[in-house]
């Protein structure tokens, strides 16, 4: 909106009042979401956390899960592949990896790198999806 002020004034109006037009639904939305997210902690996490003393292991361990999704789901690939060919010596790696990826390896705590991933090469390279991924459903 703010870059159509200068080229486009009536644009940035009309962006301005859509905006304000769509903001009580977009409010609405999101205290749905708000109250989900608000009902998963009154209910769900004291489960948690009288399984073990806290819940603080659970959430390391969901956000671990979260930061290393991707990471996760191609070493589990991985090993699928290591283990249909009887490589069990690569497929137990795999599994190690996948551990440590679960109970340690965490961004929030400074322990991440480029080393720790096996889908982020460098600062500038990752892997990429298959281009067959992109094709249209028929």
């Amino acid at each position: 909106m703010i870059k159509y002020i200068a080229v486009d004034p009536f644009l940035s109006v009309v962006t301005l009042g859509l905006i304000l037009h769509k903001l009580p639904i977009v409010y609405k939305n999101c205290y749905y979401v708000y109250l989900d997210i608000s009902f998963f902690d009154k209910t769900i996490m004291p489960l948690f956390s009288s399984t073990f003393t806290s819940t603080k292991i659970w959430s390391q361990l969901i956000e671990n899960l979260l930061f290393n999704l991707g990471d996760i789901l191609y070493l589990m690939q991985l090993a699928f592949q290591y283990m249909a060919v009887r490589d069990y010596y690569d497929f137990g790696i795999m599994v190690g990896y996948i551990v440590s990826d679960l109970l340690y390896i965490n961004p929030v705590n400074s322990v991440w790198g480029n080393y720790n991933s096996h889908i982020i090469l460098s600062d500038t390279s990752s892997l990429k999806v298959p281009s067959s991924f992109y094709q249209p459903i028929v």
